[in-house]
């Protein structure tokens, strides 16, 4: 029982009544020997415009992440293309070489199927080649430092939530200096904090902690130094609060900017989540607390179209 219960709220990490989702088009691709698929809003004014790749966490699929954030709606008001790609098995191979219970990490060839989506719209003129942006969620957001560290030319920022930095990431990411961003809380089960194992010692390669994973990036990209600022506590029930910290004097295209979710659990941040009691009872149980003092997709889009 514990199991169907985990597996049904590791679908998301909203665990909410989903937003009214447009009317996407779902596409495919032969990659790698195998059809690939993908989500896509494409917004009205189609003529070189950004493009925000949108990584969906372990155990999830692009459908779920489709729903669970409000970012389909701001491709269109905002007028960027969104598109949500599906890991095989629903995980990405992130470069970690050991999941969770020990098992293989994924061997496929992720890195190549996400840079041959962008490719495919760049050259059907749709997208601006020079503003394309990833961002993801725990396993996706480890994807998305991936990406960053081998591919920083065809990337403009990366964004990265409730996901920290592999250690074996850090001896092979000898990139230039990209804009990065980070959302993670003090109290995530699943990433933790302090580093090591992931998700209560089950897995075999250690990450940073959350400190050192924002500082590596920062060190990387030449920062000198932060300025923090509290956020408001729009709700005070949600069990924590933000701390921002913007890190000053970095590299012309290197911002690091850092969201520390004080008593936040392994859980997308999101202003306005509808959710059932008990359901909330349960991943807050399971993952910690959601944040919902800010919104996730805005901040990330907000630190997107900055850089």
């Amino acid at each position: 029982m514990h199991g169907k219960v985990l597996m049904l709220l590791m679908l998301g990490w909203v665990c909410a009544l989903p937003f009214p989702v447009l009317a996407e088009e779902v596409h495919h691709l032969q990659w790698d020997g195998q059809e690939r698929s993908y989500r896509m809003e494409i917004p009205a004014r189609q003529s070189a415009v950004p493009l925000v790749i949108l990584l969906h966490g372990g155990s999830q699929s692009s459908r779920e992440v489709w729903k669970q954030t409000h970012l389909p709606e701001m491709a269109q008001d905002e007028g960027f293309v969104l598109v949500a790609p599906d890991g095989i098995g629903k995980h990405w191979n992130d470069g970690r070489t050991k999941m969770q219970d020990n098992r293989p990490a994924s061997t496929a060839d992720d890195t190549g199927f996400i840079l041959a989506i962008a490719d495919r719209l760049q050259q059907q003129g749709i997208v601006d080649a020079h503003r394309v942006y990833v961002a993801g969620a725990s396993n996706g957001g480890v994807m998305a430092l991936r990406l960053a560290c081998e591919h920083p030319d065809r990337f403009a920022a990366v964004a990265a939530v409730i996901a920290t930095m592999p250690e074996a990431l850090t001896r092979h990411c000898h990139t230039r200096p990209i804009p990065v961003q980070f959302m993670l809380g003090t109290e995530d089960p699943m990433m933790p904090w302090k580093g090591g194992s992931v998700a209560h010692g089950k897995e075999t390669d250690p990450m940073l902690s959350a400190p050192d994973t924002v500082e590596w990036w920062a060190a990387h990209n030449h920062c000198s130094s932060f300025i923090s600022s509290e956020l408001p506590n729009h709700d005070g029930n949600d069990g924590s609060t933000v701390t921002r910290m913007e890190y000053m004097h970095c590299d012309e295209h290197g911002k690091v900017l850092f969201y520390r979710i004080n008593g936040g659990g392994h859980m997308w941040p999101q202003i306005g989540v509808k959710s059932r009691p008990l359901i909330r009872a349960i991943a807050e149980r399971l993952f910690g607390n959601q944040n919902r003092d800010i919104d996730a997709g805005e901040v990330i889009w907000d630190f997107f179209k900055r850089n």
